[in-house]
C-alpha cells in the first residue's frame, strides 16, 4: 500500500508542479491540458497494459468499483467539465469542492481497506 502510494505520487508530481506553474503563468490552457492529458493517457496505458497482461481473461472489475468509484469519477469530471464549457474558466468554489471530494474519498478508501 505505501509503496504504491508512493509510486503514485511520484508519478503525478510533475505533472502537479507543472500545473502549478502554469497557473501562476496564467497559462490556464496548459495547466488544464495538462491534467487532462496526464490523466488520460495514465488511464489508457494502464487499462491497456493490463488487458495485455491479463491475457484471456481481461481485467477483473470489483463490484465495489462499479457501485462507488465510478459514479465518484462521474462526479468529479463533471465538476471540472461542466463550467469550463459553459462559463470557458474554471472556479476557486470548483477547485475546493474537488478537493474535498478527492479527500473524503480518499479516507473512505483508507477506511474500507484498514
Amino acid at each position: 500500500f505505501i509503496g504504491f502510494t508512493l509510486m503514485a505520487w511520484g508519478t503525478a508530481l510533475p505533472e502537479f508542479i507543472t500545473t502549478i506553474i502554469a497557473i501562476k503563468k496564467k497559462s490556464t490552457n496548459l495547466a488544464l491540458g495538462n491534467i487532462l492529458g496526464a490523466n488520460i493517457i495514465n488511464i489508457t496505458l494502464l487499462f491497456g497494459l493490463g488487458g495485455l497482461i491479463s491475457g484471456k481473461g481481461g481485467i477483473r472489475v470489483p463490484l465495489a468499483s462499479l457501485t462507488t468509484t465510478l459514479p465518484i469519477i462521474m462526479l468529479i469530471t463533471l465538476l471540472l467539465i461542466l463550467p469550463i464549457l459553459k462559463g470557458k474558466k474554471t472556479y476557486k468554489k470548483q477547485g475546493i469542492a474537488l478537493l474535498l471530494i478527492y479527500g473524503i474519498y480518499t479516507v473512505y478508501l483508507l477506511s474500507t481497506v484498514i
